[in-house]
């Protein structure tokens, strides 16, 4: 599997984790900046912006915040039929 720069500058790059009911990950948007993802509910992301004017995606970057989407919305919906 090819490792790109960001899996090596950020290790948990798109790597969910639950933590109590909220589940979370970090994105990298194209200019390399990190940033905080939260999935509140299981068919939204709530990307954290403070401290940046702006976040950089392209067609890339989008298809994996929906494919993230949809990884959280399986785990909330595992858990919930637990």
């Amino acid at each position: 599997m090819k490792k790109n720069i960001e899996d090596y500058l950020y290790p948990n790059n798109k790597k969910l984790s639950l933590d109590e009911y909220t589940i979370s990950t970090t994105i990298v948007d194209c200019e390399l900046d990190e940033y905080k993802c939260t999935f509140e509910e299981p068919d939204y992301i709530k990307i954290n912006t403070e401290g940046y004017s702006h976040i950089t995606l392209d067609i890339e970057k989008l298809k994996s915040l929906i494919l993230l989407v949809k990884q959280a919305k399986m785990m909330y919906d595992k858990l919930n039929n637990q």
